[in-house]
């Protein structure tokens, strides 16, 4: 953890997420190219990537303890 000054905090320039989203998806512009993609899944959300092997999946967002189990839904999974 870095060391922030404190003038920087006087000034409002600290800003606290509090998110089970990474702070990446969160500040990521329109105008850039974001490499994360969602998609709905029965129960929860799945974020993946495209690949050149097709689209992969790099976390699952779920209330329901049981999707985590369910290898179809493990990282590095393809999805269609």
């Amino acid at each position: 953890m870095r060391n922030i000054p404190i003038k920087e905090i006087k000034r409002g320039k600290i800003m606290v997420l509090h998110t089970i989203v990474s702070e990446y998806d969160v500040m990521c512009n329109q105008a850039e190219n974001c490499a994360s993609k969602f998609k709905s899944v029965g129960g929860g959300i799945v974020e993946y990537s495209e690949t050149e092997q097709g689209n992969r999946i790099l976390r699952l967002f779920s209330t329901d303890p049981y999707m985590y189990l369910d290898e179809k839904y493990s990282p590095f999974s393809q999805i269609n």
